[in-house]
This record gives C-alpha cells, sequence and structure tokens, in this order.
C-alpha cells in the first residue's frame, strides 16, 4: 500500500509537468490492469487525476482539456498529413531505404531510417532495452513485476507503432521509460566484462549519433548562427519585433533565445489550423506564405530563411520586407516600416 500511495502521488507530479508522461500513465494503466488482470493500477492512475487537480489548485483542468483537444485534431488530422509521421511505418519507407543505400544517398538513408523505420531504429534508439528486454525473456531474472513491465510496454510500442494510435506519439518514446528498469536488469544479471562492454557499444551509438547529425543536419552550423549573431547585433528596439523562421522542423524554438527577440515558434494550434487552411498552407506544407497574416495575427515582422525552403513548390513574396543579411545558406528579411 505503502508503494502504490507513492506510486500515485509521483504520478500526480508527472501529470502536472509532461503531457507525453501522462500518456504514458494513462496507457501503461491500462494494459497493466489488463494482463494482471487487477483493477488496482487503473484505479491508481485515476485517484492521480484527482491529486493532480488538488495540488495544482484547480489548473490541471487546463491541461488536461488542452491536450485532449490536441489529442483530438492530432488524431482526426495530424498524423495523416502531417510530413513528421505521416509516412511513418508504410511499407514502401522500407523498400525506399534500400534504394538510397545502393544510390549511396546515405544522408537520406539515415533521415528516412530514424524518422519513419521504427521497427528498425528502435534497434539503434533503444538498444538498452532491447538487451534488457532479451534477458527478461530468457528468465536470467526471474522477477514477475519486471516481466510484466516489459511484456507491457512492448505492447504500448506496438500499438502505437501503427496508424490508428500514432496521434498518441513516437512509439519508441513509451519504451524510454524503461530505462530505469533496464538498467537494474542489466547490474543484476550481466558480468563486469559485458556490462563494460555495453557501455562501450553506447559510447560508441553515441559518438557516432553526434557525428552523423553534425553532418546530416542544416538546421544549425556557422552559416545559421552568423546570420542570428547579425539580426541580435542589428535590431534595436527588440521589443518591436517578432521573429519567425522558414527553417527545418522546430528549430523556430532557439530563434528566441539568439536574437533576443519573441519569437513565433511551431506550435500545434498555429500548424494545424494553418495546414487546415488550403489557402494559407498549400500541400500541407508546415510553414504558411501568408505573411501579411503572420503580421496581422501575430505581429511578425523579421523573417529568417533556409535558401534551399525557399527554392521549393511554394512562392515567398517578400515584395514589404528589406533584406537584412545573407550568406550561402541563410537570409533575412526585415518588414518596411509603412506595409
Amino acid at each position: 500500500m505503502f508503494f502504490i500511495v507513492g506510486a500515485v502521488l509521483f504520478a500526480s507530479f508527472a501529470l502536472n509537468t509532461s503531457t507525453f508522461g501522462s500518456q504514458v500513465l494513462f496507457l501503461g494503466s491500462i494494459v497493466l490492469s489488463l494482463i494482471l488482470f487487477s483493477v488496482i493500477p487503473f484505479i491508481s492512475f485515476l485517484l492521480s487525476i484527482l491529486i493532480a487537480y488538488l495540488i495544482s489548485f484547480g489548473h490541471y483542468k487546463n491541461i488536461i482539456t488542452q491536450q485532449l483537444k490536441y489529442s483530438c485534431q492530432y488524431a482526426t488530422y495530424g498524423q495523416f498529413n502531417h510530413p513528421a509521421v505521416k509516412n511513418r511505418n508504410k511499407l514502401k519507407q522500407y523498400k525506399k531505404i534500400f534504394v538510397f543505400l545502393l544510390a549511396k544517398q546515405y544522408k537520406e538513408a539515415y533521415g528516412l531510417f530514424m524518422s519513419d523505420l521504427t521497427f528498425l531504429n528502435v534497434f539503434y534508439k533503444n538498444l538498452d532495452i532491447i538487451v534488457a528486454f532479451t534477458v527478461v525473456y530468457f528468465n536470467v531474472v526471474d522477477d514477475h513485476f519486471l516481466n510484466i513491465i516489459f511484456i507491457s510496454f512492448l505492447i504500448i510500442f506496438l500499438v502505437t507503432s501503427f496508424k490508428p494510435f500514432q496521434f498518441l506519439g513516437e512509439s519508441d518514446r513509451y519504451l524510454d521509460y524503461l530505462v530505469v528498469f533496464s538498467i537494474f536488469v542489466l547490474l543484476v544479471s550481466l558480468s563486469e566484462i559485458y556490462l563494460y562492454i555495453f557501455i562501450f557499444v553506447q559510447i560508441l551509438l553515441y559518438f557516432f549519433t553526434l557525428i552523423v547529425y553534425y553532418k546530416s543536419s542544416d538546421n544549425y552550423g556557422k552559416y545559421f548562427l552568423d546570420m542570428m549573431k547579425y539580426v541580435k547585433d542589428n535590431i534595436e528596439n527588440k521589443d518591436n519585433y517578432k521573429i519567425h523562421g522558414i527553417l527545418g522542423m522546430y528549430i523556430n524554438y532557439p530563434l528566441s533565445v539568439l536574437s533576443g527577440m519573441k519569437s513565433l515558434t511551431i506550435e500545434t494550434n498555429y500548424v494545424f489550423n494553418l495546414a487546415m487552411n488550403k489557402s494559407l498552407m498549400p500541400n500541407d506544407k508546415t510553414y504558411t506564405n501568408d505573411f501579411d497574416y503572420l503580421f496581422e495575427k501575430y505581429g511578425v515582422n523579421i523573417i529568417v530563411a533556409n535558401k534551399k525552403y525557399l527554392q521549393q513548390d511554394i512562392i515567398y513574396d517578400f515584395n514589404k520586407f528589406n533584406k537584412l543579411y545573407e550568406n550561402n545558406q541563410y537570409i533575412a528579411y526585415v518588414r518596411k516600416a509603412n506595409d
């Protein structure tokens, strides 16, 4: 009873601080209850919702309401149109990676592997979980609860990997919540030499990931930082400006930090509201080309862009802007005072 009460209390903290964590608790409690033939996990989750509401003085109601709205919108529209997930785990993507490899298009192959091929990249992203699950499966650690935990999250991983449930988030992230259990399993089951080998392999994978990301990503780097430094140093009265980027997915978040100005970041309601308005977002692209709308609605008067995104099938009209800065990869515009 002591541990159940403790779990309920900590779950209530998680509900107030992590929307994804709340999804893990929700799905985990359901699957655990079904496998254990016990209502205790799910009742405990319901109690954690009550406590989350009480300790937040009612604020949790706002959190869960917004999360449910987002989930509904993503389930009915986003997962079928959002470029980040609309091709995830489709058979054609598994075939496509071999085409990239044969053509020696390694950058494209790696991007496809990491984004869409969940059933393959799990052996790369979650190697520690896979090894621990194998150890548990062969009963090296004879513990009924650990067996049930690993089986439950494997089921959640499989369910959320398929299209009807992809709106619940990246399936491999659910496995991340097995890290603590995995470390325990590995420590008590593997001999010291195998632990050192495993740690060494993990370090190699870590540095390999850093190198590949550095070589393949165009989101950061010298050209981007040079542009942002120029924008920061040459814009006075920063409170009068809001900056927006036509850049890689989710890179808008550091714009505010690097520029010293408020930024229009990619947030879900903004993206999906635009995506459902075909006049503002043709072809379901992440960014709109309606700069008047961005100015009138959000006050955006500085646009920074990666040039390669300006050369695609959306037409961007910068007639109401002056060029502020340009280098080999990036360009920045500031809206004219009278426009």
